[in-house]
Formats: C-alpha cells, structure tokens, sequence
C-alpha cells in the first residue's frame, strides 16, 4: 500500500494509484520502466492496472514523441489479449484529450 497526502489528509490506496501522484516534482526518466512481475495483473480492467501504470511510465520514457513504440512495446509485452486491448485502448484516449488541449 501506498500513503498519499492530499490536503493534509492521508489515505491508504494501492501501490500503483500512488505512483500516479506527483504533486510537485516532474522528471524525465533515466532508463525505460520495468515492465510488471509475471501475475501482478488480475485482468480485471483495474482504473490503477499495472500495466496501465507501465504503459504510461512507458510513454513517459519516450516523451510522446515516439508514441508508436511505446504502443509497439506494450503489444509485444502484454499478455493477455484483453489487457493488452484494454490499456491500448485507454492510452489512445489519453493521447486524444492531450492533442485536444
């Protein structure tokens, strides 16, 4: 479990939705993220899936400006079929509001 602090409140919630929160400091990371242990994903289309925490880790690493690898990247290491579509399909529509904005 990870603890995050907002308004002075904290709050217990999965590792992976902790990651998402970075209130203050943004960096460019040094090497690619580690893909996820071998079943960490319960391929139940989680809001905080692993690999969905990996994918944009992922499109982090290539600073959307070779977005097509990172998608090729995650066909390749995506196992599931449907995990694979679900966080495909998610990262499509995360990269269509950020060119909408």
């Amino acid at each position: 479990m990870g603890i995050l602090s907002t308004s002075g409140l904290l709050k217990q919630t999965p590792c992976s939705a902790a990651r998402f929160y970075s209130p203050t400091i943004q960096h460019r990371p040094v090497g690619p993220p580690a893909e996820p242990v071998e079943g960490a994903c319960c391929g139940q289309g989680c809001v905080n899936c692993v690999w969905l925490v990996y994918a944009n880790d992922l499109i982090d690493y290539y600073s959307g400006q070779r977005i097509e690898e990172a998608m090729k990247e995650i066909e390749k290491k995506v196992p599931d079929p449907n995990v694979r579509s679900y966080v495909l399909s998610e990262l499509r529509l995360k990269l269509k509001r950020s060119q909408q904005s």
